[in-house]
């Protein structure tokens, strides 16, 4: 990705990259990513959850986003896309994952990751974010199978080796429950409490304020400005007040 400047367009290769890797997935799509708020990537999915005979789609994310400005803002822009994922998996393919330390404190992912089958595996600088796609430079480098048995041996190895290490087991193990599990992801999975690691699912959380106002801000990378309605303006004054209430309360305690 390289923002527009000047003279020049642009260069859209990982929004374009996503896209085109989530269309060709047949069994499973695994990503783990720090954030998940880009709307292009999100109805990618959700296109292929409504599909009868989609893959199956598995998530790795923080738990949380990491303090209040975030959680207020990039934490609820993932909550509304998640939520979308959730209304379209009417086949019950979809799962949603954060990693556990000793049982209960939450690993944070930073990783930006992502396995189709075991015919393409990418890594690199890109979150599912829209700044991402359109406005950040970023560059993901990728592995394509081309069908060679020993590429795509080294592919569904990494992702094996991540869940395994996820979940505390052994990168085996994990090739052995895929295998028993007919090449199910999800449930090859262990349940939480089979051991000090563990991915632990991502429940649904309410939202005080919608979301709605920060796609009324310059944030869209294709360029769409929409002014801001009454609500927005209201759901941004009230996270803004919010915002400052937390800070003075962090000074009034010391």
């Amino acid at each position: 990705t390289e923002p527009p400047f000047a003279s020049e367009p642009g260069v859209r290769e990982v929004q374009k990259l996503w896209l085109a890797s989530i269309a060709r997935a047949r069994r499973s799509i695994y990503i783990e990513s720090q954030y998940f708020t880009a709307p292009c990537t999100a109805e990618a999915l959700c296109e292929r959850l409504a599909e009868r005979d989609g893959p199956e789609l598995v998530l790795v994310l923080p738990a949380r986003c990491s303090g209040w400005l975030e959680e207020s803002t990039m934490g609820r822009l993932r909550i509304e896309l998640l939520r979308a994922l959730r209304s379209a998996d009417r086949f019950r393919r979809l799962g949603v994952f954060a990693p556990i330390l000793d049982g209960e404190r939450p690993l944070n992912v930073h990783s930006k990751i992502c396995v189709i089958d075991d015919s393409l595996a990418r890594i690199g600088s890109a979150n599912l974010s829209s700044r991402s796609m359109g406005f950040d430079s970023e560059c993901d480098v990728v592995l394509e199978s081309q069908g060679r048995l020993d590429l795509r041996s080294a592919i569904a190895g990494l992702r094996n080796r991540l869940l395994a290490e996820h979940t505390g087991g052994s990168p085996e193990e994990i090739e052995s429950r895929i295998a028993r599990a007919g090449g199910s992801l999800l449930a090859a999975i262990p349940k939480r409490g089979e051991g000090a690691r563990g991915l632990e699912p991502i429940a649904d959380a309410p939202v005080a304020v919608p979301a709605d106002w920060m796609r009324s801000l310059p944030i869209d990378p294709d360029g769409a400005r929409p002014s801001p309605s009454r609500a927005s303006r209201l759901g941004f004054c009230l996270t803004v007040l919010w915002a400052a209430l937390r800070v003075s309360a962090s000074f009034l305690r010391r």
